[in-house]
């Protein structure tokens, strides 16, 4: 039974009371009413009042409940947070990596074709100049009788042009020059004349024009033999 229902039953009881008490009881008996009401009264109040303890303890608890939750709630939230600027940086940092292996994958291919393409060409630098160095030892030996002249290989791919008989009075004094062509540009390189020819930058610049090396070979024997005579 709630309070009010209490109150309620209390007040009609005391209405009852009063109407015996008016018309039939006594003193005594209406002591004794009152008495066992009072009772009544005082053993309801009591089982009310521990029933309001109880509930405000489960109010309590719950309270301490909501707020342990709510802290709770929090930490999460903020774990969450936390976990989810982690996520979004490991994102960053794993399209870092495809771009980078993409560049790094495209840069080693580039350089696996310029390898690829270098190792041809150098493929076929190698096999013409061999062929030619092969045409120059060819010509050579066409005309190194005519001329008094010898012709060596050297180290670094250089050719020594040697002419003897240019001095009537010392014929076993030689002339000579080394030349190579060059890997780069395919032309002439002559080097170490000896004795020096003031015009030799111009023959060379003429061989490379006219490619004609008998020509020039000639004109470098006209040259010694000037060299020669002059001293």
């Amino acid at each position: 039974m709630s309070l009010a229902e209490e109150l309620n039953s209390l007040k009609i009881n005391l209405a009852q009371t009063r109407e015996k008490f008016i018309t039939d009881w006594t003193i005594d008996q209406y002591e004794q009413l009152r008495s066992r009401q009072a009772k009544l009264h005082r053993a309801n109040c009591t089982k009310y009042k521990d029933t309001l303890l109880q509930h405000q303890e489960s109010i309590e608890t719950l309270r301490k409940n909501t707020c342990f939750n709510e802290k709770a709630l929090q930490e999460k939230t903020t774990k969450l947070a936390f976990l989810k600027q982690e996520l979004e940086q490991l994102c960053k940092e794993k399209a870092k990596v495809e771009n980078y292996k993409e560049t790094v994958s495209m840069e080693i291919q580039q350089a696996q074709q310029t390898i690829h393409y270098n190792q041809e060409a150098l493929k076929t630098t190698s096999t013409d100049l061999d062929q030619e160095q092969a045409d120059l030892q060819s010509q050579a030996d066409i005309y190194t009788e005519s001329l008094d002249m010898q012709m060596k290989k050297t180290p670094g791919g250089r050719i020594q042009f040697i002419f003897s008989s240019l001095d009537r009075k010392n014929p076993d004094l030689t002339c000579y020059f080394f030349t190579k062509l060059s890997q780069e540009d395919r032309k002439y390189i002559v080097s170490d004349c000896e004795p020096s020819v003031p015009d030799l930058d111009q023959l060379v610049d003429k061989l490379n024009q006219t490619n004609n090396l008998r020509s020039f070979v000639v004109a470098m024997r006209k040259r010694f033999k000037q060299r020669l005579a002059s001293r």
